[in-house]
């Protein structure tokens, strides 16, 4: 329950649970409930790559439809240690099927996917201590859904500086514009 977020129609919900140790100490994995006839049916996801401390549910989003889903693990080592990733769950014919994200310049101690947020067909992921030519200035990502490929476009602050942390938390509107 340290990550938690409820649709726009209030029929499906995502809990991130990162100290869960399904696929190792501190692997981390997320449940998504979905109201059907009355009652909350359960699913638990856990990254299908899921290894120790990823720390994967330690944010969690969910569109305003209920059938996109994303989840970061802040603490996963693709990119370096620290690096962090995103996976996106898509809600096709009942199975919500996975698309993991890194950042193309993901390096050590980015804490990538430690902010998550979705809006159907774009998400924004914030890696609070990526370092852009400073230490720590932090950035964000949106990725736009097109033509079944995740597109990224990277964010920075104009201004950015040491230590600023940009990203560390991010929100997208309902429609995916702001």
């Amino acid at each position: 329950g340290a990550s938690v977020t409820i649709s726009g129609n209030g029929s499906t919900a995502i809990v991130g649970a990162y100290r869960d140790n399904d696929n190792g100490s501190q692997s981390g994995s997320a449940y998504i409930y979905e109201l059907a006839k009355g009652a909350w049916q359960e699913t638990k996801i856990l990254a299908s790559d899921g290894a120790d401390n990823d720390r994967f549910g330690y944010s969690v989003s969910i569109s305003s439809d209920g059938t996109t889903a994303i989840v970061g693990a802040p603490w996963e080592e693709d990119n370096g240690y620290l690096s962090g990733s995103a996976y996106i769950y898509s809600l096709a014919k009942g199975v919500w099927q996975e698309t993991k994200l890194t950042a193309s310049d993901g390096q050590e101690y980015d804490y990538f996917g430690e902010s998550v947020a979705v809006s159907g067909s774009m998400v924004i992921v914030g890696a609070r201590e990526a370092s852009n030519n400073d230490s720590l200035t932090g950035s964000a990502y949106i990725y736009s859904l097109v033509e079944g490929v995740w597109q990224e476009t990277k964010l920075l602050a104009s201004d950015g500086a040491s230590y600023d942390y940009f990203g560390c938390s991010i929100s997208i509107s309902n429609d995916g514009m702001t």
